[in-house]
């Protein structure tokens, strides 16, 4: 799809898009907006019904996953590759999904790769108030650059935020990429309860990463232990 629209917060507006042998959605161009829909499941979103290739790909520039309002976020879990692949492009707001879990919010359905994974060339978007849960990676970012910020999210929980719901790998990963943001002052991400590293950062590229304000290993009080 480029420059469009697909699904929506009405009644009767989303997708299902499942069963593909490559990525369910690809998005190309600028400007689309992806909401309300369901990737790599059933309509009830209470069992997988794989993507073979991944759940979304984008490669565009502007542009919404998710959103703020009710019902704008997309369910994207059980595909066999990445739940969200970013390669390239910039100022993409990917916000509010589920990615990894079930419709209720409490069932491991994760993508067989990464939750979502920026690539070489991506530059300026934004990951806010999504569930990352039960994937094989949380969050990826690898030489990707200038200003990849992420805030709000929950990285190896449950929707509630209150047990471990855990990505078996690594909850954030930055590899090579510099200028990149996790969390902010009132606005952090709660990471815990995955199955290695909550955050690891390497690679010579990775110059002025920012990690700020965030609960790595609590619950979303910063009280319990879900490391």
């Amino acid at each position: 799809m480029q420059d469009a629209t697909l699904g929506g917060t009405g009644a009767g507006e989303a997708n299902t898009v499942s069963g593909n042998i490559g990525v369910g959605v690809t998005v190309y161009g600028s400007a689309s907006l992806v909401q309300g829909n369901l990737i790599g499941t059933n309509p009830a979103g209470s069992a997988t019904v794989p993507n073979a290739g991944g759940g979304i790909g984008t490669f565009a520039s502007g542009g919404t996953l998710g959103g703020p309002l009710p019902g704008a976020g997309t369910l994207v879990s059980g595909n066999g590759g990445n739940g969200i692949l970013v390669s390239g492009g910039s100022g993409l707001t990917i916000q509010g999904n589920w990615i990894g879990l079930d419709a209720s919010g409490t069932l491991d359905f994760g993508n067989a790769q990464s939750g979502v994974r920026f690539e070489s060339g991506s530059s300026l978007h934004q990951l806010i108030d999504n569930i990352i849960s039960g994937n094989a990676n949380g969050v990826r970012i690898e030489g990707a650059s200038n200003t990849i910020v992420l805030t709000g999210n929950r990285i190896g929980t449950n929707a509630a935020g209150s047990a471990a719901l855990g990505n078996s790998g690594i909850g954030v990963e930055i590899l090579d990429a510099p200028l990149i943001q996790i969390g902010a002052g009132g606005q952090g991400n709660l990471i815990s309860g995955n199955g290695g590293r909550g955050v690891r950062i390497s690679g010579s590229n990775s110059t002025g990463v920012l990690v700020r304000g965030n609960f790595i290993g609590t619950d979303s009080t910063g009280s319990f232990d879900v490391g």
